[in-house]
């Protein structure tokens, strides 16, 4: 099982446990339960709302879906929500380490 996979799934198990938060709604200026958004080497990424997880796994799979400057090598930065918990993820430019955050956990 790949890290983003790892991740994934404790992320859906978080979540299912969570309590709603009011705040984490505006932390992407999305009106949706699922959102991402990959900001990479100071490129603002696009943000991509949906209601269905699908498209927040299938971004978190591929950074350029939201920013077409990722890389593999790249920086990044990717605020997500994930069913009302709001997700910080980073990757330093050329690392294998990937830092994570829960804010509300």
């Amino acid at each position: 099982m790949s890290t983003i996979s790892r991740l994934l799934t404790l992320v859906i198990g978080i979540a299912a446990a969570a309590p709603v938060v009011a705040q984490t709604a505006a932390a992407l200026n999305c009106q949706r339960s699922f959102g991402f958004r990959a900001d990479t080497n100071s490129v603002i990424g696009a943000t991509i709302c949906s209601s269905k997880s699908g498209d927040f796994t299938d971004a978190l799979e591929k950074f350029d879906r939201s920013n077409p400057a990722h890389t593999t090598t790249s920086s990044v930065l990717v605020q997500g929500r994930f069913s009302d918990v709001r997700i910080v993820l980073d990757y330093a430019a050329s690392s294998t380490t990937l830092n994570y955050n829960f804010v509300e956990l």
